[in-house]
C-alpha cells in the first residue's frame, strides 16, 4: 500500500469548527447534563405509595431522559456543521422553550429557559455556518 504525501504547509486534519459552533455544542451538553440530573432526581424522588403519581413521574422522568439523549445527539452533530443536525437542534430548542413556559415556573425552569433561549439565539445567529 502506497503512502500518500501531504504537501508541505498543509494540515491533514479536518478544519476545526468555528468557536460559535463549539459554544453551541458546549451549551447543549451543559443543558443535557442539567436535564440528566433533574431526570434522575425526578425518578429517584417518586412516591411509590401513590400509583398515579408514580406513573406520572415515571413518564416525566423518561421524557427528560429522551430530551437528554436528543441534546447529546445534536451537540455531537453540530460539530459537523450540517443542516441535518441544525434543524433538529432548532426544533428541540423551540419545543423545550414552549414546554418550559407552559409549565409552572420555578428556579430550574427559569434557568433552563434562559439557557434554551441563549442556545436558540446562538443557533439563529450562526445559521450560515451549517451547510447542506
Amino acid at each position: 500500500m502506497e503512502e500518500q504525501s501531504v504537501p508541505a504547509g498543509t494540515n491533514s486534519r479536518p478544519a476545526r469548527a468555528p468557536t460559535a459552533v463549539f459554544a453551541a455544542q458546549a451549551l447543549f451538553m451543559f443543558s443535557a447534563f442539567a436535564w440528566l440530573f433533574f431526570a434522575i432526581y425526578t425518578l429517584l424522588g417518586m412516591d411509590s405509595a401513590d400509583p398515579n403519581q408514580a406513573t406520572t413521574m415515571w413518564a416525566i422522568g423518561v421524557l427528560m431522559l429522551v430530551n437528554t439523549g436528543a441534546m447529546v445527539w445534536v451537540a455531537a452533530g453540530l460539530g459537523k456543521q450540517q443542516r441535518r443536525f441544525y434543524y433538529p437542534a432548532l426544533a428541540l430548542m423551540a419545543v423545550n422553550i414552549v414546554l418550559t413556559v407552559t409549565d409552572q415556573m420555578g428556579v430550574f425552569d427559569w434557568a433552563m429557559l434562559g439557557l434554551d433561549v441563549s442556545i436558540l439565539v446562538l443557533l439563529l445567529a450562526t445559521r450560515k455556518l451549517y451547510t447542506a
